[in-house]
């Protein structure tokens, strides 16, 4: 991975938290989908961990489109 994509997809992890605590569900796994289809082959640590700490928070929502996009995140990372 580049860079420039790394730097993106943590940026874009960062906004992923903001929009998960402003209840904006839908926004937050849309933006995730876009750092899934981007970033594949993801090895960087901080980032695999700031995917599981979404991915763990979106786990407990009750929402179908937080359990897709956590199980698209279990299958892609």
């Amino acid at each position: 991975m580049r860079d420039r994509d790394r730097n993106s997809a943590s940026y874009r992890l960062k906004l992923l938290g903001v929009l998960l605590a402003a209840d904006e569900v839908e926004e937050a796994c849309a933006e995730m989908g876009a750092v899934l289809d981007t970033c594949g082959g993801i090895s960087s640590p901080r980032l695999l961990d700031k995917m599981r700490a979404f991915r763990q928070a979106a786990g407990r929502l009750d929402s179908a489109t937080a359990q897709e996009c956590t199980a698209r995140i279990r299958e892609t990372a």
